[in-house]
């Protein structure tokens, strides 16, 4: 997400805070000041109100912090790869290195963060208990208490069951067993489009009604459900797509190679300069498989060290590159390069013999293919060149 903030890792996962997280805790501070301290403590300076309304909206962000923590954990635990967790304008998020590979999963880490905002809730219960009972100051107390109820509240509003929100996850994971991963993805977006809506609808009601701050949250909360609903569906419908496409239909093939032995400018000069491509296949001096190497990757290299540097010493290795066989389908090529964190070339190998490459060209070509067969008056959202690939 750009525009973040980086601040720091957890177990190697990166945690970032969105500038628009900044407008969550100055409204969050406002509300908290204005409207709930002076009403549960009254009499006290504007001034007390102010700081403990900014304490508390910091420690919801913590709050969030915690739930988005429990995914990132459980998921690890489930041996799938988390890309990064970001605090942003409605709340948390936390972004996994593609998606789970069976309900099981899925079901595990979706459900794992609003039972930690229960937690964390119940445990602000008992501190504001706790603080009742010590006769801490009344500031406090109305703190605790607040940071509890709205931490079980998100606890519960989390599980609406609307994608991307836990609760959409959920219900994508039981229908999954039952009814498939494509027919659980078109009913979870048809109800989150549902909910979203009506979201929207209650924030212009509100607003019109006189509440403009507590209309404008939640017709955003909705256009974002409403948007999100239909992106998952077009995404499912893309790997849908891609399920079709075989890599051999893809690759380019592997009839010009790149010797791991030659010197850059050798290569360049016998090879690249006469080969209408942009990847290579690396091979060692047995022919085997040894790494690729595009074009691009020289460009990014320091001019000196072409000089001097071999194929090897420049190339992508077997150890950092997807490998995949020609009978593989393209959507499994695409989650598998995500799952690299990278965007180079892929090998592919049939029975330990180097047949092709399949760089972004290729997919690209092979997506445009894609819109190009698609029936005239379907109104499926066409598979086009993004950032998800």
């Amino acid at each position: 997400m750009k525009g973040t903030i980086p601040c720091g890792r957890w177990a190697g996962i990166p945690i970032g805070v969105h500038w628009s997280a900044i407008v969550t805790v100055a409204l969050i501070t406002d509300v908290v000041a204005l409207g709930v301290l002076p009403a549960l403590a009254p009499g006290l300076a504007a001034a007390a109100y102010w700081a403990a309304g900014a304490a508390a909206a910091l420690l919801l962000m913590m709050s969030l912090v915690v739930h988005e923590l429990a995914h990132a954990a459980t998921a690890l635990r489930m041996r799938m790869r988390v890309r990064g967790m970001t605090l942003w304008l409605l709340g948390g998020q936390t972004e996994l290195d593609g998606e789970a590979p069976d309900p099981r999963t899925e079901l595990r880490i979706a459900i794992a963060g609003p039972l930690a905002s229960a937690v964390v809730g119940g445990v602000f219960v008992g501190a504001a208990a706790l603080s009742g009972s010590a006769g801490w100051p009344a500031i406090v107390q109305a703190c605790l208490a607040w940071l509890a109820l709205v931490n079980l509240v998100l606890a519960a509003f989390n599980m609406l069951p609307a994608a991307p929100m836990d609760g959409g996850r959920v219900l994508h994971a039981l229908l999954w067993r039952s009814r498939g991963a494509a027919r659980a993805t078109g009913i979870t977006a048809l109800v989150g489009r549902l909910i979203g809506s009506l979201l929207l609808g209650f924030g212009i009601v509100r607003m019109f009604g006189g509440d403009l701050g507590g209309g404008v949250w939640l017709g955003v909360i909705g256009w974002f459900l409403m948007s999100s609903a239909i992106g998952e569906e077009a995404a499912a419908v893309r790997r849908a797509q891609f399920a079709t496409v075989a890599v051999r239909d893809v690759m380019a093939p592997a009839d010009v190679t790149a010797p791991s032995w030659f010197t850059v400018g050798a290569f360049l000069d016998q090879i690249a300069a006469s080969a209408h491509r942009r990847v290579f296949p690396v091979v060692d001096f047995t022919g085997q498989p040894f790494g690729v190497l595009s074009l691009g990757m020289l460009t990014r290299q320091p001019a000196a060290r072409l000089e001097t540097a071999r194929v090897a010493d420049v190339c992508q290795k077997l150890d950092d590159i997807v490998v995949t066989s020609p009978a593989g389908t393209l959507a499994d090529l695409l989650t598998a390069r995500q799952r690299h964190r990278g965007a180079a070339p892929a090998l592919v190998v049939d029975d330990g013999s180097l047949v092709g490459t399949v760089g972004d060209d290729d997919i690209a070509r092979a997506i445009e293919l894609l819109l190009l067969r698609r029936p005239a008056g379907d109104g499926t959202a066409a598979p086009s060149p993004s950032p998800i690939l």
